[in-house]
């Protein structure tokens, strides 16, 4: 049978248009990446409205239209400095600013379907566009540490001033000491502008047996 980790730690990351870099300290201890999918497909669905006069079928179409105003991701990891590259660590945003940094926002459009239409509504056209302040994201995180790298995929949802992200490992993609591991990570994170989150993870990580024998064997508790 693997082996059962509670790990938790805390979690500094800049956030860019298309995702965020990040780092991890305490059990986790490593670097990652963060890329957010799915934008341009959405989230379709289709509705019939019984009214007086008639049917007016719609279809709504819901979109995650990004971080607005955050900056596009670097060619080099900007906490990498210390491990052999990246950027110098002068060159991040000051983490004494408490004012909350922007979250995604979300575009919302409703369609009419004219040939699904009836009554006075038959042959209809029309649409209406219009944003919210904020929708759920989702995407792949993915996690190089010293014993191999963890892949995780994860959903977040923002509320004024922190994000939160439920982080569901893939071990089929995960490498090293990962390998085959199943769990469920979350992230707290307070946003700071113009594009510093800072906040904790735990979770939990359940090892196959012989990734959790190399796990007590080279990285330390």
């Amino acid at each position: 049978m693997g082996q059962k980790l509670e790990v938790s730690g805390r979690v500094r990351t800049l956030r860019w248009a298309d995702g965020a870099s990040g780092e991890l300290t305490g059990a986790l201890e490593g670097l990652y990446e963060a890329f957010r999918v799915g934008e341009d497909e959405g989230d379709r669905a289709s509705f019939v409205l019984e009214l007086a006069g008639g049917t007016l079928a719609v279809e709504v179409d819901v979109r995650e239209a990004g971080d607005a105003g955050l900056p596009p991701r670097p060619d080099e990891h900007p906490f990498a400095a210390g491990r052999g590259s990246g950027v110098p660590a002068r060159a991040l945003p000051s983490c004494s600013s408490r004012t909350a940094g922007p979250a995604p926002r979300g575009a919302v459009a409703v369609t009419i379907r004219p040939e699904a239409c009836s009554g006075i509504f038959a042959g209809a056209e029309g649409a209406l566009r219009f944003s919210v302040p904020s929708v759920p994201g989702s995407g792949s995180l993915v996690i190089h540490t010293g014993s191999g790298t963890l892949w995780t995929d994860y959903v977040e949802a923002c509320a004024p001033g922190t994000l939160t992200a439920d982080l569901w490992i893939d071990g089929l993609r995960s490498t090293g000491q990962w390998r085959g591991a199943e769990g469920k990570l979350r992230f707290v994170l307070e946003l700071h502008r113009p594009n510093l989150a800072l906040g904790w993870y735990e979770g939990t990580c359940l090892l196959t047996p012989r990734a959790a024998d190399r796990y007590q064997t080279f990285v330390p508790c």
